[in-house]
């Protein structure tokens, strides 16, 4: 879904463009930051599409690999279900859907979701940090560093159709701090990601995942 979120398709462009010309240096780093809180902070609940119809029965034995300790299948599934999307974000704005990738190091909690893991997606360096927070909102956002600049998406999770902004950091003697707004009537995010599911059946193509 983060892939139809206007900011996220403009970082993505830019950082192919930064990565084709060169003149930003080389690409050193990409950060995903997910404290996930109160994902309805600010929102109307009554706007919130819902139903009453119950979910289809599903044995949570079906996800559970035989190494996973039972009393850690509930954590296991909730770090799957929302941080698969930052590592696909991850791919998405480097060009590397199908680039293999290898957890380097990790550091998590005994709840299996607070802390960090150390990963190379195609040649670069990737960080992925988690957590369950209690505050009112949602924290989370996505960076890309060169040598020459950074570049971060102000729009975090796509919560609603709003206009989209980034902001790039840049220069060594004289930083400067420049945004960027996506087209507010053409680039909703909603309304993109509905019209792709419409157009083409759904494509996956599993991509291993090894661990040095």
């Amino acid at each position: 879904m983060k892939r139809y979120d206007p900011a996220n398709l403009l970082m993505r462009d830019t950082v192919r463009a930064w990565k084709e010309s060169g003149d930003k240096g080389r690409l050193l780093y990409l950060r995903a930051h997910g404290f996930c809180g109160n994902w309805t902070a600010g929102r109307d609940k009554f706007a919130i599409i819902s139903t009453d119809e119950a979910m289809p029965d599903k044995p949570r034995d079906e996800f559970k690999p035989d190494w996973l300790p039972a009393d850690q299948v509930s954590s296991y599934i909730g770090y799957l279900q929302q941080y698969t999307h930052n590592i696909n974000l991850a791919r998405f704005v480097l060009d590397a859907p199908y680039a293999s990738i290898t957890v380097k190091a990790t550091d998590l909690d005994g709840d299996g979701m607070t802390g960090v893991v150390l990963m190379e997606l195609g040649g670069t360096r990737v960080s992925l940090e988690s957590a369950q927070t209690r505050f009112h909102g949602w924290d989370e956002h996505t960076q890309v560093y060169f040598e020459g600049v950074g570049a971060c998406p102000l729009a975090g999770a796509v919560r609603q159709s709003r206009p989209a902004e980034y902001r790039n950091l840049r220069g060594r003697r004289a930083a400067s701090l420049s945004h960027a707004n996506s087209d507010a009537n053409r680039n909703l995010a909603l309304p993109r990601r509905g019209r792709a599911f419409s157009r083409s059946p759904a494509i996956w193509r599993p991509v291993p995942i090894a661990r040095s």
